[in-house]
């Protein structure tokens, strides 16, 4: 059985103003396999047999966290698959949408038995796949947030051997296809399991850009909405450090996709805008 839930800590922040997104691309999808039929929209290719099968879905072991898993066979690996997968909501341009990389929680049962776990996707412009750097589980059952960045981190291609590469807009252009690969060492067991649960897309964080006026005795600050972000407004009247600044809820209002705030111009105050990453959970996928 798969053990129980652990969230990434990005997943569990208190988001107060979130933009909400209606399609499946957006900037932050979040597949958090609570349905069955979301974990059946997903595939795994078993090397061993050179088949391919739907993910064991796991609701018995945290009935409201579940997360989908597989089973070694004959010492191969196997790969969970995206392709047409979570309503295609980890494919398209990802260039287009800033994208900043990939993240899931990973488990395996034997973590000593894993001899690397790696996520590739497909590039339909450059032919090929890219290889992430490669992770180990954390300790037997527990579970681990691993993430892997377009921007920060290098990739590979296989070309008669491995290259290192920085992606590209051109490499991110159109991504057809996630797979995260779990390789097993010589000591691994049939019927091992490995098991990945809340797979994201997170988006770079882009710092909006402000403009700032006064009028009217107010003072009077906007910006644009950016799908897949989160926004909170700050307030100081003390000083500049991090704990002068207190939270202000209800300071920013949106209308046709802008927030502004605005406040009287008596007294003298510093705002700062926080952002953060807001994930959009892909919603149940209809039985076919």
């Amino acid at each position: 059985m798969v053990p129980s839930f652990r969230p990434p800590l990005a997943l569990a922040v208190l988001l107060t103003l979130a933009v909400p997104s209606l399609s499946a691309q957006s900037r932050a999808p979040w597949e958090s396999f609570t349905h069955p039929t979301n974990a059946d929209s997903w595939s795994v290719y078993n090397v061993s047999d050179d088949q391919y099968y739907f993910p064991i879905w796991d609701d018995v072991t945290e009935p409201t966290n579940p997360a989908i898993y597989f089973n070694f066979s004959g010492g191969q690996d196997f790969h969970f698959s995206t392709l047409g997968a979570s309503n295609d909501a980890f494919s398209g341009n990802l260039a287009a949408l800033k994208s900043g990389g990939v993240g899931f929680n990973l488990s395996a049962e034997n973590a000593n038995n894993i001899n690397f776990v790696d996520v590739a996707f497909w590039s339909v412009p450059q032919a090929r796949w890219y290889y992430s750097p490669s992770v180990t589980p954390a300790a037997d059952s527990s579970w681990s947030w691993e993430t892997f960045s377009f921007t920060d981190d290098t990739w590979y291609y296989y070309d008669a051997g491995w290259v290192a590469v920085e992606l590209d807009d051109l490499t991110l252009s159109d991504v057809d296809e996630f797979i995260i690969r779990a390789v097993p060492n010589s000591s691994a067991a049939d019927g091992e399991w490995v098991a990945i649960d809340d797979f994201v897309l997170f988006p770079q964080v882009i710092v909006p850009e402000l403009e700032v006026a006064t009028s009217g005795g107010s003072f009077h600050l906007s910006f644009d909405l950016l799908d897949g972000q989160s926004y909170l407004a700050q307030k100081a009247t003390t000083g500049l450090r991090n704990s002068d600044f207190i939270d202000m809820p209800g300071a920013l209002t949106e209308n046709a996709g802008i927030l502004s705030l605005s406040e009287p111009t008596s007294g003298s105050a510093f705002w700062r805008i926080d952002t953060d990453i807001d994930y959009y959970e892909i919603p149940q996928i209809p039985v076919p």
